[in-house]
Protein backbone atom coordinates (compact mmCIF):
# COMPACT_ATOMS: atom_id res chain seq x y z
CA UNK A 1 0.00 0.00 0.00
CA UNK A 2 1.34 3.39 -0.95
CA UNK A 3 2.17 5.90 1.74
CA UNK A 4 0.37 8.84 0.13
CA UNK A 5 -2.11 9.31 2.97
CA UNK A 6 -2.02 10.14 6.68
CA UNK A 7 -4.40 10.07 9.60
CA UNK A 8 -5.62 12.91 11.76
CA UNK A 9 -6.54 11.66 15.23
CA UNK A 10 -9.34 14.04 16.11
CA UNK A 11 -9.83 12.70 19.64
CA UNK A 12 -8.32 9.96 21.79
CA UNK A 13 -9.43 8.60 25.15
CA UNK A 14 -9.26 5.56 27.39
CA UNK A 15 -12.25 3.58 28.65
CA UNK A 16 -11.17 0.97 31.22
CA UNK A 17 -8.77 -1.31 29.30
CA UNK A 18 -9.79 0.03 25.88
CA UNK A 19 -8.17 2.86 23.94
CA UNK A 20 -10.44 4.70 21.52
CA UNK A 21 -9.42 7.09 18.75
CA UNK A 22 -11.62 9.11 16.42
CA UNK A 23 -9.69 9.17 13.13
CA UNK A 24 -9.94 10.84 9.77
CA UNK A 25 -7.65 9.81 6.87
CA UNK A 26 -6.52 12.38 4.29
CA UNK A 27 -4.38 12.30 1.17
CA UNK A 28 -0.86 13.71 1.03
CA UNK A 29 0.19 16.29 0.20
CA UNK A 30 -2.62 18.27 1.76
CA UNK A 31 -4.68 19.99 -0.86
CA UNK A 32 -4.37 17.08 -3.28
CA UNK A 33 -7.41 15.85 -5.14
CA UNK A 34 -9.33 13.95 -4.03
CA UNK A 35 -8.58 15.24 -0.54
CA UNK A 36 -9.87 12.18 1.34
CA UNK A 37 -9.13 8.55 0.45
CA UNK A 38 -12.14 7.24 2.36
CA UNK A 39 -12.09 5.03 5.40
CA UNK A 40 -11.26 1.87 3.45
CA UNK A 41 -7.55 2.71 3.24
CA UNK A 42 -7.36 3.11 7.03
CA UNK A 43 -9.40 -0.06 7.63
CA UNK A 44 -7.00 -2.07 5.45
CA UNK A 45 -4.00 -0.64 7.30
CA UNK A 46 -5.56 -1.44 10.68
CA UNK A 47 -6.36 -5.02 9.61
CA UNK A 48 -2.72 -5.56 8.59
CA UNK A 49 -1.01 -3.77 11.49
CA UNK A 50 -3.38 -3.75 14.48
CA UNK A 51 -5.26 -7.05 14.79
CA UNK A 52 -6.83 -6.02 18.13
CA UNK A 53 -8.51 -2.98 16.58
CA UNK A 54 -12.22 -2.80 15.93
CA UNK A 55 -13.69 0.14 14.06
CA UNK A 56 -16.95 1.77 13.16
CA UNK A 57 -17.88 4.84 11.14
CA UNK A 58 -19.46 7.41 13.42
CA UNK A 59 -21.35 10.43 12.16
CA UNK A 60 -20.47 13.16 14.60
CA UNK A 61 -18.33 16.24 15.00
CA UNK A 62 -20.30 18.15 12.34
CA UNK A 63 -18.27 21.35 12.79
CA UNK A 64 -15.11 19.92 11.25
CA UNK A 65 -15.73 16.41 9.89
CA UNK A 66 -19.04 14.87 8.95
CA UNK A 67 -17.83 11.42 9.95
CA UNK A 68 -14.90 9.81 11.71
CA UNK A 69 -13.70 6.25 11.98
CA UNK A 70 -13.91 5.34 15.66
CA UNK A 71 -11.13 2.82 16.31
CA UNK A 72 -11.18 0.78 19.52
CA UNK A 73 -7.96 -0.97 20.55
CA UNK A 74 -8.02 -3.96 22.91
CA UNK A 75 -4.22 -3.95 23.06
CA UNK A 76 -2.54 -1.01 24.78
CA UNK A 77 0.73 -1.44 22.86
CA UNK A 78 -1.06 -1.32 19.50
CA UNK A 79 -2.95 1.78 20.60
CA UNK A 80 0.23 3.56 21.68
CA UNK A 81 2.00 2.58 18.44
CA UNK A 82 -0.91 3.94 16.41
CA UNK A 83 -1.10 7.20 18.38
CA UNK A 84 2.67 7.75 18.24
CA UNK A 85 2.81 6.92 14.54
CA UNK A 86 -0.01 9.26 13.59
CA UNK A 87 0.37 11.87 16.32
CA UNK A 88 -2.48 13.18 18.41
CA UNK A 89 -3.96 16.31 16.88
CA UNK A 90 -6.29 18.12 19.22
CA UNK A 91 -9.38 19.63 17.68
Amino acid sequence: MENNWAVKIVKSWRFNDLWICDCFPYNLPRGSYPPYPGFDVLKIWLNMNCPSAAYEVKYKNPDSFGAVLEVTFNNEEEAMMFILLHGLVTA
